[in-house]
């Protein structure tokens, strides 16, 4: 893949195509710069992506007298063909015809149409039709239509670059669902789409949040949880954790229990700001990686969420990263915990360069799996849930695409069903995260959908193990008797959309019994005859609140039912939030 190096257009494009060959069985791929160029570089490769988007050639003329020599897969993307055709165009049967720009045209491709968003194309114009084929044609309003991504032979050739300004559901689809034909690699066609509850953090209203996932459920859709779980607000020192959040743990565990699956969203998702709305690994001002960034300080952090996910019983399968922003060495960091982020990845450390990919991705050099999310979300104050469906509608141009979109607990409920439910309408199959081989990672906690084997390291602690199904259901849970020391190897195979945990923990909890047990035996001590006189009670108080609910009345009765049972009088009357029992032992 050549293209002017350093922070140029051309180099950003190249780093967008080279992850997206991560979804292809590529053995390697190399980004260089033409500059650089050496004698006979473009016959090694067996796919050759040449990409420029720079007014001026920079290319040797070497280059392109051994490019015409070339009988391998070639693909040149957007400006400076006009340079090669000067010689080739016979033989490709197309030549090079001008320059324009306008910003109303309209690429077509299957039975679709994209907007452009750019307003430049190499306009060309074909020679013998024999020759060539066209896949993709641009037309402006005035009726006027040029080839926009065509063939000849083992020649590629796009008439500008897919990955300017692109959007969620923009023109790019056509380059990556093209890609499959460039390289041989067909896959089977299918329309899997994801859905993630976004920045959910111990602020949030737990009652939303139940609200989204009963309808979820309901509808028998599968969701993520984007989770902070610590909140902080520095312009009032307040910091809020997970674990003080109770009903909102409660909460989360009902949303698991339903289908639902917890990704790391950060760990405060704030570096200067309040949670959720600051970055937390980048300098929004500076436009660069936090500056006190380091490899204590990310894998503390990383450690310090996830440590405060275990203390509320929850446990985060894949990680996303805040506002999609960090370093590529943040990533490597990150990676070493988790093996699949829900994200879009930068793909160089400059603004702007956020990747949304159409479907999964394995990125060799960072070791990760990249899960999309690539349709975007309704935006509270400006709600458009239609313009999300079309991009759900354009994601269908990709053969094997995954259309995934994120929402946030706030939104009215009303957008989701919409959403929802048209995208089925097209076809669309909700799946779970845990259909992924997803991992997570520390040498005390393993937590997979994928199985295998890992190793924990135990240090006077005991071991601790549970599996849900894939529709959340806990099928098993269960603790060592005894603590331990050393590694402890555990293997285990999963079936699709499970969920495992394996970790080391410091106590077990303690079976409770239950309360009327408890309180039988508190007043069997106290009546059963002793040497000494027993103590008289005149008078027992069984404390409520002063406005109980008929659930807790209930609850007061049961209890003076349990004392009626030990020789009691019968109730007093309730008053004050009160009840009095006259006792009358002897």
């Amino acid at each position: 893949m050549m293209a002017r190096k350093s922070q140029s257009e051309a180099f950003k494009s190249a780093s967008f195509l080279s992850r997206l060959l991560g979804h292809f069985k590529i053995e390697s791929c190399e980004v260089a710069s033409v500059r650089q160029y050496k004698s006979s570089s473009v016959n090694q490769p067996d796919f050759l992506f040449l990409i420029f988007e720079e007014g001026h050639p920079e290319f040797p003329s070497e280059m392109l007298v051994e490019l015409r020599e070339r009988k391998k897969t070639t693909v040149w993307i957007h400006m400076h063909i006009d340079h090669f055709l000067e010689s080739e165009a016979e033989k490709l049967g197309f030549t090079y015809d001008d320059w324009e720009e306008r910003p109303d045209w309209i690429i077509y491709y299957k039975n679709g149409d994209f907007p452009k968003e750019d307003p430049g194309l190499n306009r060309v114009r074909i020679l013998d039709q024999g020759k060539v084929e066209v896949l993709a044609t641009i037309a402006s309003p005035d009726g006027r239509t040029y080839p926009y991504f065509l063939r000849s032979g083992s020649f590629w050739y796009v008439a500008d670059s897919p990955f300017s300004y692109a959007i969620e559901g923009g023109r790019f689809l056509i380059l990556a669902d093209l890609l499959h034909d460039i390289l041989g690699q067909d896959h089977a066609v299918s329309r899997r789409a994801l859905i993630r509850i976004e920045d959910v953090n111990p602020e949030d209203n737990p009652d939303n949040l139940r609200r989204l996932g009963r309808w979820l459920k309901k509808e028998g859709i599968p969701f993520a949880i984007s989770l902070i779980p610590i909140f902080r607000d520095p312009s009032s020192s307040q910091e809020i954790r997970l674990s003080q959040r109770p009903k909102l743990v409660a909460t989360l565990k009902e949303l698991i229990a339903s289908g639902g699956t917890i990704v790391l969203h950060g760990v405060t998702h704030q570096h200067q700001g309040r949670s959720a709305e600051d970055y937390e690994f980048w300098d929004d001002i500076a436009g660069q990686p936090v500056t006190h960034e380091s490899q204590d300080w990310v894998e503390e952090r990383i450690r310090l969420g996830l440590e405060e996910c275990q203390r509320c019983g929850l446990y985060p399968l894949a990680w996303e990263t805040p506002h999609y922003s960090a370093s590529q060495n943040d990533y490597r960091l990150i990676a070493r915990f988790f093996d699949s982020f829900y994200d879009r990845l930068m793909a160089a450390e400059l603004v702007g360069t956020q990747q949304i990919f159409p479907y999964p991705c394995f990125l060799k050099d960072l070791g990760i799996k990249v899960i999309p999310e690539n349709l975007g979300y309704v935006d509270y104050e400006k709600p458009d849930p239609d313009s999300l469906i079309d991009r759900a509608r354009n994601m269908l141009t990709v053969r094997d695409g995954l259309a995934s979109f994120f929402f946030h607990s706030f939104v009215p409920l009303s957008y989701l069903k919409k959403i929802c439910l048209a995208m089925k309408d097209m076809g669309w199959e909700f799946i779970s995260l845990r259909d992924f081989a997803c991992n997570m990672r520390t040498d005390s906690l393993w937590v997979t959908s994928e199985g295998g084997e890992a190793v924990i390291h135990l240090r006077g602690e005991y071991v601790h193990e549970l599996l849900l199904d894939r529709e959340g259901r806990l099928m098993r849970e269960n603790y060592s008797s005894r603590p331990g020391n050393g590694p402890w190897t555990q293997k285990i195979d999963l079936a699709p959309g499970s969920l495992y945990v394996l970790e080391a923990v410091a106590t077990i909890p303690v079976k409770k019994k239950s309360w009327p047990v408890e309180l039988i035996n508190s007043f069997k001590k106290t009546v059963q005859p002793k040497k000494e006189p027993l103590l008289k009670l005149m008078k027992t108080a069984v404390m409520t609140t002063e406005k109980a609910s008929w659930e807790e009345d209930l609850d007061i009765k049961s209890f003076l039912s349990v004392l009626k049972v030990y020789w009691l009088k019968s109730a007093g009357d309730f008053f004050k939030g009160v009840a009095f029992i006259e006792t009358g032992l002897s």
